[in-house]
Order: structure tokens, then C-alpha cells, then sequence
């Protein structure tokens, strides 16, 4: 049992420090993940809002009217997809769904 139990908390300690932070992104990269960002808010945005789905707001919005927690969550969405599309290449992953942030 304490075997399985290191052994989850270095994987999952592992996957966690491989997470590229939003922040370090290009400017081109952050460009691209606040207008992806916009789009999900906009199409699902009011879903998500309406079943419970949005983490409390915590912190004020940029100029383009995201949060740095949401840019950040967005991007780890993002990164998730990529993964799961990458080790299931028969599936079909998007972050573009009421679950995103």
C-alpha cells in the first residue's frame, strides 16, 4: 500500500512539474490562448456559468477581460488535450466544452 502510494505522488508529482506556466509563453502563445480563451467564454461561457461549472472569481480581469487564474486554467485545459490526444490517437479531445476552466 505504501509502495502504490509513493509511487502515484512521484507520477503525479512528475506531471505536474513538466506544466508549462502561462506565463512563460511567448507573446504570441499568450495572444493565442487569451483569443481561444475568448472564444470558450463565448460559446461556452453561459453553459458553464449556468450549471456551477466556473471557479469563484478571485482576482480582477485584464484589459481583454480574462483573469490570470483563467488564462492560466485555460492553458492547463489546453495542455491536457494535447496530452490526451497524443496518447489516444483515435479519441477526439477539445477543451472547447462547459468543463474547461
Amino acid at each position: 500500500m505504501k509502495a502504490s502510494l509513493i509511487l502515484a505522488s512521484v507520477a503525479t508529482t512528475s506531471v505536474l512539474a513538466t506544466r508549462q506556466a502561462y506565463s512563460t509563453l511567448s507573446a504570441d502563445q499568450q495572444t493565442d490562448v487569451a483569443a481561444q480563451l475568448a472564444k470558450w467564454k463565448t460559446l461556452y461561457g453561459p453553459i458553464a456559468e449556468a450549471n456551477g461549472h466556473l471557479p469563484p472569481q478571485t482576482e480582477s480581469l485584464n484589459a481583454d477581460g480574462h483573469s490570470d487564474d483563467e488564462l492560466q486554467r485555460f492553458h492547463n485545459t489546453l495542455q491536457d488535450v494535447d496530452d490526451a490526444k497524443r496518447m489516444n490517437p483515435d479519441a477526439d479531445f477539445s477543451a472547447f466544452n462547459q468543463f474547461a476552466l
